[in-house]
């Protein structure tokens, strides 16, 4: 609902397509020409081995959900610093595991990094990052 009518990338091309109705990103290039084109050293898990985080970025989508690790490195490695020095900023972490928790989704924007990673530890390791606004 916070973002209708925005362009979300994605590394779980499935439910949150289908579940938002948003105009996405496929992070690993099923539904993207160029993604879908790159050339792999080892084809080890079929639809999930190309990528290119840099070029997602350039496309700058309004959100990138997608796995979070506790050092705040998101899909494929990609670094915190890349995401951040582009605008984006963690915005929600979802939890995944198969336990509900009092809160499944949490809005983390004002949270410290060290908050963050306690968090994902334990399995809220789903992450919506958010584009600042353009001047």
């Amino acid at each position: 609902r916070n973002f209708q009518g925005k362009v979300m990338a994605t590394s779980g091309a499935g439910k949150p397509v289908y579940y938002s109705g948003l105009k996405t990103i496929d992070m690993y290039g099923l539904n993207d020409i160029f993604i879908g084109h790159k050339k792999v050293d080892t084809f080890s898990w079929p639809g999930h081995n190309k990528s290119d985080m840099d070029y997602v970025i350039s496309r700058k989508p309004d959100i990138i959900a997608t796995f979070i690790r506790p050092n705040l490195d998101i899909f494929n490695g990609y670094k915190h610093t890349g995401y951040d020095s582009a605008g984006y900023t963690i915005r929600f972490l979802l939890n995944t595991s198969k336990w509900h928790m009092p809160q499944d989704i949490i809005d983390v924007q004002s949270l410290e990094p060290d908050s963050l990673s306690r968090l994902i530890e334990q399995e809220y390791d789903f992450a919506v990052l958010e584009r600042a606004s353009e001047p």
